[in-house]
């Protein structure tokens, strides 16, 4: 059994009035907290209410309210959005320069000086490869979500996540962050479906482009694949129109074209075992290991929603759409 527990703010709210109490949490993303109450609206409407679902001892949502629904028969429906969304209420000026935890940490606490307590974030642990960049333009203001945004895309496998209320960072593959329930064959895995495509091979590009001042530039000869991908497919010949400025930019993006491996999607459903054992840890988006021996499928992929429904949790499963490059 489930024992979360719902405040809004300092007040707690029973289960027995709670209508619908639905998570959801998303790679990267501010994620939400959707739910419903017949009685104590008060609270709710206040301002700069923080809201937060807590099951056992860990934080499982900390926000805001984002929006409210009255309705006629003493129903009002709650929409809370995650607390990196926070990061949207403080702007910065300039650039920012660094390994990415300097820069995380640079606009946590340049967000915290420009911000009430009630939208401070906590820092947490913060890891890189230790690849140094620059985000932001000098002169320019921007909110600090488009700077925190911009500084996690530079490395492909990054993610940020809260774990009770400190804000952290890691690569999504890191075996310390993956997570530890697995998607079993027999114990929790419900479906499987794979699907191979064999019509997105290319091996040859003719590429044309237009600069910024609006000229057209073209290759002489179009820039084909490895000699073993076309002795293996043959030449199967793509067309791209890019803007680029020159003839080189547009090599680079002719090759980028290039496809030599087919592609496979993979689409999986699984119970989550949290529900019938508390001492397995929920899934959360992050890296999770799949062993499937009956489809042929053992792996790691990235599961990068989970929704979750509190007050019916025999209901919640998780559904993962994958694709990957296969030889």
């Amino acid at each position: 059994m489930t024992v979360m527990e719902l405040y809004v703010g300092d007040t707690w709210y029973p289960n027995d009035i709670l209508t619908k109490c639905i998570t959801t949490e998303k790679l990267n993303c501010a994620g939400s907290l959707e739910f419903g109450v017949t009685s104590n609206f008060a609270p709710i409407l206040e301002d700069k209410t923080i809201i937060t679902l807590t099951d056992c001892d860990e934080t499982v949502f900390r926000g805001r309210v984002l929006s409210t629904a009255r309705k006629t028969i003493g129903e009002m429906a709650v929409v809370s959005e995650g607390e990196l969304s926070f990061f949207n209420d403080s702007m910065a000026v300039g650039s920012f320069r660094g390994e990415i935890e300097d820069v995380i940490s640079n606009l946590i606490t340049l967000h915290n000086s420009r911000t009430d307590t009630w939208q401070h974030i906590a820092e947490g642990d913060l890891n890189s490869s230790g690849t140094e960049f620059i985000v932001g333009e000098s002169g320019k203001r921007v909110r600090i979500m488009e700077l925190l945004q911009s500084a996690v895309s530079m490395e492909p496998d990054g993610f940020l996540f809260f774990e009770n209320g400190e804000l952290n960072y890691d690569a999504i593959s890191s075996p310390r962050y993956m997570n530890q329930q697995k998607i079993v064959f027999g114990e929790n895995l419900i479906s499987l479906r794979r699907e191979r495509r064999f019509d997105d091979i290319v091996t040859r590009v003719y590429a044309y482009g237009t600069t910024q001042e609006g000229e057209h530039i073209k290759l002489d000869n179009p820039v084909d694949a490895d000699p073993d991908a076309i002795a293996r497919y043959g030449i199967i010949a793509k067309r791209i129109d890019v803007n680029a400025d020159t003839t080189a930019e547009l090599t680079q993006l002719a090759r980028s074209a290039l496809c030599t491996q087919h592609s496979e999607s993979i689409e999986i459903e699984a119970f989550d075992r949290h529900w019938i054992d508390k001492s397995i840890p929920r899934f959360r988006p992050r890296a999770v290991v799949v062993k499937s021996p009956p489809d042929g499928f053992t792996g790691t992929v990235i599961i990068r929603e989970v929704r979750q429904d509190w007050l019916n949790p025999g209901k919640n499963t998780i559904k993962i759409g994958t694709t990957r490059k296969i030889v």
